[in-house]
């Protein structure tokens, strides 16, 4: 009597069930022709805000430009203090070799970046920070071991598309397949200079930077955006995504990225100061 009960509850549940995915198949074919068009719509805007941005692969030969090791700071520079001892060298960059591979119009064309990252900091804008110079690179000064495996890095050009939450798409009404369509994840570690991030979870990551440099609480999804933020949003743009990658020793939160944003008109004075970080873990 019990099993045929059981029977029976199991029976009606799997209808059930089988009738809702139904109704959503039903209606997910009637708006097919509207989903394309809008598909469509958000393809046309990813192209027309579509950036050059560089991958940084790996070379053979050593050079300034690379990721973990120490950081050839320049003579008299200080290796950023963290919140215990000093911060972790992500990498660095020289500009002109960026330059002269094709990336951002917006990034000084002399000059090199060194990223530094703080554990202790998410959160906060400063989990990345990043020092910029155009003096002559010193020795690197190697003071214990490294936070992060040396590898010496290249520029490799890369098509890069914003994603629909940098966009400030709402795509609630599509489900999570059209994040996967329009912004695939990429394969393997994703270190790259300039373009767009790969964002992990949902974040709209120029709104949280405006919010963070005016001292404003983290942005609410639900809210409307002030018309003076929103016009302020453009501006914002990737400087240096570094991925986690195993074979560097770099794991951030559970496989995530960290993230260096600055302000186009900022880069271009070379106020790197102004940087803000970021980081996203899945």
């Amino acid at each position: 009597m019990v099993f045929a009960l059981v029977a029976l509850i199991v029976l009606v549940g799997a209808i059930l069930l089988w009738r809702r995915w139904a109704a959503a198949e039903r209606a997910t074919n009637e708006r097919k022709p509207e989903l394309a068009g809008r598909i469509g719509q958000l393809r046309e805007r990813q192209e027309g805000a579509a950036e050059p941005a560089l991958m940084l692969v790996s070379v053979d030969q050593p050079r300034f430009s690379k990721l973990g090791g120490h950081p050839d700071l320049p003579a008299g520079t200080v290796h950023p203090p963290g919140v215990r001892g000093k911060r972790a060298f992500l990498g660095q960059v020289d500009l002109a070799e960026v330059r002269a591979a094709g990336g951002a119009e917006w990034l000084p064309d002399v000059g090199r970046i060194y990223a530094f990252y703080d554990s202790e900091r998410h959160g906060f804008a400063d989990v990345v920070t990043v020092l910029y110079s155009v003096q002559a690179p010193g020795a690197p000064v190697a003071a214990g071991r490294s936070a992060f495996d040396e590898r010496p890095v290249g520029f490799q050009a890369h098509h890069s598309l914003p994603s629909i939450d940098w966009m400030g798409v709402d795509y609630r009404g599509f489900g999570g397949w059209i994040e996967d369509l329009l912004t695939p994840e990429p394969e393997g570690p994703a270190h790259r200079v300039g373009g767009y991030p790969d964002e992990i979870q949902g974040e709209r990551f120029p709104l949280i930077c405006e919010h963070m440099v005016r001292g404003l609480p983290d942005p609410d999804g639900d809210e409307d955006v002030p018309q003076d933020i929103e016009d302020a949003l453009d501006d914002w743009r990737l400087l240096l995504q570094v991925d986690s990658d195993p074979s560097l020793g770099m794991n951030f939160g559970d496989g995530g990225r960290l993230y260096a944003f600055i302000r186009r008109g900022d880069a271009r004075r070379g106020e790197f100061g102004a940087t803000v970080g970021a980081w996203s873990t899945y």
